[in-house]
């Protein structure tokens, strides 16, 4: 059995300040977060968070503001193989996040060197490096450690993190579900 965990900020998307307001990027995180769920239908869920929610899914509170560390506590409160996800996927599908699915750990590289996803097996433990060109520390961790692992690397594991991110999805994916949300967005902003 595979429990899914997503890392969920509502205060989130800083780095698209200069392109929306904090009440679009709220909007977003929510889009984001509430598709996540739609696709994930019938799956065991965690979320690991700092915010307060209620839904159909089992909150990890992240009271450090350190994502690694409530990450931690996830890996002591789930009995199963684990998929962690961040929630900003935009175009991933079910299929997608059940190809993760090993007799190793497998991680999928972002497009600018973080960790878009990790499958980590029951019997595998290890402090996750989520941050800064964490796909390049979690590589190291698992040789280091010798904790045998595969990479994927798909573009529909590509998150929503800068401008340059939204540009890409609304000319590569211009009849998503993102895009069209992101479009209408971005007109009812009157800075953009």
């Amino acid at each position: 059995m595979v429990s899914i965990v997503i890392m969920l900020n509502l205060a989130g998307k800083q780095r698209l300040s200069s392109l929306l307001t904090p009440e679009n990027r709220y909007a977003l995180i929510h889009f984001l977060f509430n598709r996540m769920l739609r696709m994930l239908t019938g799956c065991t869920i965690y979320i690991a968070t700092p915010d307060s929610l209620e839904g159909e899914y089992t909150i990890i509170r992240d009271r450090w503001k350190d994502i690694n560390r409530v990450l931690s506590k996830a890996q002591d409160i789930v009995e199963d193989d684990m998929i962690i996800l961040p929630c900003d996927l935009p175009f991933v599908e079910r299929d997608h996040i059940d190809a993760l699915i090993a007799e190793c750990v497998t991680i999928v590289p972002s497009q600018d060197g973080g960790t878009n996803a990790l499958y980590v097996p029951e019997n595998v433990s290890f402090t996750t490096q989520f941050g800064k060109n964490s796909f390049q520390n979690h590589v190291d961790l698992f040789t280091s450690h010798n904790i045998a692992y595969r990479i994927i690397r798909c573009e529909k594991f590509r998150d929503i993190d800068e401008e340059s991110d939204i540009t890409w999805a609304l000319s590569h994916e211009p009849d998503s579900e993102f895009s069209h949300f992101m479009s209408s967005l971005l007109h009812t902003d009157p800075d953009t």
